[in-house]
């Protein structure tokens, strides 16, 4: 894998995984797939440092929420999701998954009702 990431940093490459091709009945077939280059690579390390945090952090504060810490992985792909794909489908899908787990991980606390005003919040902005 470091060979990959040594290519793509150091020498400019661009590395595509085709996913599927949606549409195959039109004329033009539209390709669902994610590009991984400089950026994305940049962005998913921060993801992983961010999340890598937030986690130890968690496990510090709440170390029998074993099921807050899954939703924070969920989180963590979904944002992988979003910055790796080069296309509307995928970061739609993307765009959906992180706002979805953003109001599961805000409201996680459900019995004080501001907790789900604010997951509200998170959804509607």
């Amino acid at each position: 894998i470091f060979y990959y990431i040594y290519r793509i940093l150091i020498l400019g490459e661009e590395r595509r995984i085709t996913i599927g091709k949606w549409l195959r009945d039109i004329e033009k077939e539209i390709e669902y797939y994610y590009l991984i280059d400089k950026k994305s690579i940049i962005m998913i390390s921060l993801i992983l440092i961010i999340g890598y945090i937030v986690i130890k952090y968690s496990i510090w504060y709440i170390p029998l929420e074993n099921i807050f810490k899954g939703y924070l992985l969920i989180f963590q792909i979904t944002m992988i999701i979003l910055v790796s794909s080069k296309n509307i489908i995928g970061i739609y899908i993307g765009w959906e998954w992180v706002g979805i787990m953003s109001y599961i991980l805000i409201s996680y606390w459900y019995r004080n009702i501001m907790n789900i005003k604010s997951g509200m919040k998170a959804i509607i902005y």
